[in-house]
């Protein structure tokens, strides 16, 4: 059953997800991105992943990311997954609906995925970083098209690896 939240122009993004939040009855709430790419078993990957690691929050450290300006996959923190992690790509959060409904997201303009898993830290919420498929991170080619405006040279570093180039969706 879906349901849309309309919201007022002058929101903070994390007050937007909390109406998100507000709508939601269900045992597991999903944070998606518009700019990242779902599989096929994305969610239930993730559902399954709360039930065998007891976490209230998983998601995906270990991830892809595609480079469309230089058409690079880069695999980021490959030595992550099946783990419980203090972080986990935002784009990839699904919490237990009461995690969710009891922490929600500060009504910031940026960051609320980093503030949100830092809080569910002190709440002693754990989180866990499921594998790293069917999930892509998709960086255009206009880095201040993105909420994080980092250049793709960040993520050319010693916790990533470049592991092909192309269309990742194919695969």
């Amino acid at each position: 059953q879906l349901v849309v939240r309309h919201a007022d122009a002058s929101m903070n993004l994390g007050a937007c997800l909390n109406l998100g939040i507000a709508a939601s009855d269900g045992a597991h709430v999903a944070k998606i991105d518009d700019d990242n790419f779902y599989g096929r078993h994305y969610l239930t990957d993730l559902v399954d992943a709360v039930d065998y690691s007891g976490a209230g929050i998983v998601g995906k450290w270990a991830h892809y990311t595609w480079l469309r300006s230089s058409g690079a996959v880069v695999l980021r923190f490959p030595d992550t997954e099946h783990r419980y992690q203090r972080l986990v790509q935002g784009g990839s959060i699904l919490m237990r609906g009461d995690v969710a409904r009891g922490l929600g997201f500060s009504d910031l303009p940026r960051g609320v995925d980093t503030d949100l898993l830092n809080r569910a830290r002190e709440a002693e919420v754990a989180t866990y970083s499921a594998d790293r498929f069917n999930f892509v991170s998709i960086r255009g080619t206009d880095r201040h098209a993105h909420t994080w405006t980092v250049e793709d040279a960040v993520f050319m570093n010693r916790t990533s690896r470049v592991v092909f180039y192309g269309d990742p969706r194919e695969h």
